[in-house]
């Protein structure tokens, strides 16, 4: 199933990149709303890279 599901798939359905850049696409992607659910797959993030996501969605 994998090899079916290629970048631009993926990036309709997922924000990823550094926790700046994922704070960004969240906030730019739900204007229509006012709170949002952060779920981590993979290694658990830190506290501080948790935090930078956080501050660009906010920010964004």
């Amino acid at each position: 199933m994998s090899d079916l599901i290629d970048d631009d798939l993926l990036d309709l359905i997922v924000v990823s990149g550094t926790p700046s850049a994922v704070g960004a696409q969240i906030a730019e992607r739900n204007t229509f709303a006012d709170r949002t659910t952060m779920m981590f797959y993979g290694p658990p993030p830190t506290n501080d890279a948790i935090a930078e996501a956080v501050a660009a969605a906010r920010v964004a």
